[in-house]
């Protein structure tokens, strides 16, 4: 599986902190929608791939482990540009050192932070 398990866990950290972080009233109001895409969007392409080939399922464990710290990395970096403050700064410590989502959750469309 390319990149589409670590866009997915990407985008989900993503509106998570602009919902639970950032707390702007405007951004509580319009960010579920703005997000829905990018987060389905990697969603429908992984079950695409799993029914053009079925074997991967075997190897969906490692795949979200693997893609899970370039995931976290990237969240950190990108969520950063938005903090000013240095104390409010993101590290890996930020978040869990495992994926907190299972396949099954990370797929559902009720999983959104």
């Amino acid at each position: 599986m390319p990149e589409e398990p670590k866009i997915l866990i990407l985008h989900l950290f993503k509106m998570d902190y602009q919902l639970r972080v950032l707390q702007d009233p405007w951004v509580q109001a319009k960010v579920i929608h703005t997000w829905l895409p990018s987060i389905n969007n990697p969603r429908s392409d992984i079950t695409d791939l799993l029914a053009d080939s079925p074997s991967l399922k075997h190897h969906l464990r490692d795949a979200i482990a693997q893609s899970y710290p370039m995931a976290r990395a990237e969240a950190v970096e990108q969520m950063n540009k938005y903090i000013h403050s240095p104390q409010k700064r993101l590290t890996a410590s930020s978040f869990p050192d495992t994926c907190p989502w299972t396949f099954e959750q990370l797929m559902s469309l009720d999983l959104y932070p």
